[in-house]
């Protein structure tokens, strides 16, 4: 039996070590926070803190890619949600109001998920992760340990240094500690070649709140779906469980005039002037305006040049590829390489280095054309929003020019290409898999021709500023 060091206990940690043990494997998961697992979802969501997660208790979308992979490897947990309350959602049910073909289709469930708010979806993942995996908390890791390596140039990993100073040998280290990983540090103190990196700031801030009903049940979604775009500012809607929801305004970062907005009456004042949104103010508010900004886009590769720059460490999650929270795709990112990892782990383990090129070939093909279509989305969108700031129209691209735009328009207006455009935002497939179907672009573009992006009710930036400055 081999055994795993899993660092990191957060979703792609904990569902990574469980699909990991499943295959018969000795795994012990390290995780930084010395806090236990609340004993009730109630109590996971009020005082949970998860120090070192940012975006703890901000909106959460476990996508239907995500939704799949737990159906199909963690069922128990999905089990443990639907007991705390999460909500069946199916991301068809905010097809924009325009479109009067309701008629269903084969394959429709495809975009079933669960709305659960992150700390529940967390506590649920834990409290079945801990049936079958060595859990230890409040263990800082320091370092990597190694072994003599059969690689000239190449480290062999063979466990992890804690700040306590134990040594913990393992077979295969996991990294799954997320965003401030020191994963790149460590591989150096061994000697290890850097790692590819490639980083760009997602120019975003956010301000969200949660609301609730008293009876438990969720109003209806605003139309045409979760995320709304006006000139200077997107609205994300976001379903929970047990009645929950969230609202989050999303800015530029680089917008002074909008900090305004994390002021309760501001932030209040502005989703009340959106005809579509302002219904949600009805529920019960719980807590104040949550802010988070300097969010990153970032991709990392261990296998440089052809080779790996260590082996016996493999990095998966926040660890390996960050992107704009506003797409809502960083869990299901992550439980793609979780069924990934655990997938070559068991072909490959017995040799390390081709377990380390097989990863990360599995990162390119399953992973990486997510991670590039999301910075895609969000580049555009940040340069529409920095053209509205400076007062430039926004680009749009001519009729018949750009297949993605042509698709988007003819997603508002039409029932099969609104769930041709939902397969990509609900990670089910890359775009550059949806344009290579026979036909497709010809169509979005007939489809398209003659109308234009909807624009949702709301302010303009010049109406909201003088809102704010009122």
């Amino acid at each position: 039996m081999g055994r795993v060091v899993v660092v990191g206990g957060g979703i792609t940690g904990l569902s990574t070590a469980m699909m990991l043990a499943r295959d018969g494997l000795e795994v012990v998961v390290l995780d930084q926070g010395g806090e236990a697992v609340p004993n009730s979802p109630a109590a996971a969501w009020s005082s949970w803190t998860r120090r070192g997660i940012s975006q703890f208790h901000q909106a959460h979308l476990l996508s239907p890619r995500g939704y799949r992979i737990l159906r199909e490897h963690v069922p128990e947990a999905l089990d443990v949600m639907l007991e705390a309350g999460a909500s069946r959602f199916n991301f068809l049910s905010v097809q924009p109001s325009r479109i009067k073909d309701r008629a269903p289709r084969p394959g429709d469930d495809r975009f079933d998920t669960l709305a659960v708010r992150r700390p529940v979806l967390e506590y649920a993942m834990a409290s079945c992760a801990r049936r079958s995996v060595a859990i230890r908390r409040g263990v800082d890791v320091t370092g990597l340990i190694a072994e003599t390596s059969t690689v000239d140039g190449i480290p062999r990993v063979a466990g992890v240094r804690t700040s306590a100073g134990e040594d913990i040998g393992a077979d295969l280290v996991v990294d799954a500690s997320g965003r401030r990983t020191r994963l790149p540090d460590w591989l150096g103190d061994l000697g290890a070649r850097p790692p590819y990196e490639k980083t760009e700031d997602a120019r975003t801030a956010y301000y969200t709140r949660f609301f609730h009903s008293r009876d438990g049940e969720i109003p209806e979604m605003p139309d045409g779906g979760l995320g709304h775009l006006f000139d200077s500012y997107s609205i994300v809607t976001v379903p929970g469980d047990r009645g929950y929801w969230s609202l989050t305004v999303v800015v530029s970062s680089a917008d002074q005039e909008l900090k305004e907005l994390r002021h309760v009456d501001k932030w209040t004042d502005l989703i009340r002037a959106c005809a579509d949104h302002a219904h949600l103010l009805a529920g019960e508010a719980d807590g104040g305006i949550r802010v988070i900004g300097g969010n990153t886009e970032r991709l990392r590769r261990f296998v440089v040049d052809g080779r790996p720059v260590a082996t016996g460490v493999l990095a998966v999650g926040d660890s390996v590829a960050m992107t704009n929270p506003t797409y809502g795709r960083g869990m299901s990112m992550g439980l793609i390489q979780a069924v990934g990892t655990a997938e070559t782990v068991r072909d490959h383990l017995d040799d390390p280095v081709k377990l380390a090129m097989e990863h990360d070939a599995m990162l390119t093909e399953r992973m990486i054309p997510c991670y590039r279509d999301t910075v895609q989305m969000s580049r555009g969108r940040a340069d529409q929003i920095d053209a509205s700031i400076n007062g430039r129209p926004p680009q749009v691209p001519a009729h018949g020019t750009d297949p993605l735009y042509d698709l988007l328009v003819a997603s508002g207006h039409d029932a099969d290409f609104f769930r041709v455009f939902a397969e990509n935002a609900m990670l089910l497939t890359p775009f550059e898999e949806l344009l290579a179907r026979p036909g497709l672009v010809e169509r979005a573009a007939a489809a398209a021709k003659g109308r234009e992006m909807p624009v949702p009710p709301g302010p303009s930036r010049p109406e909201l500023l003088r809102m704010l400055a009122d």
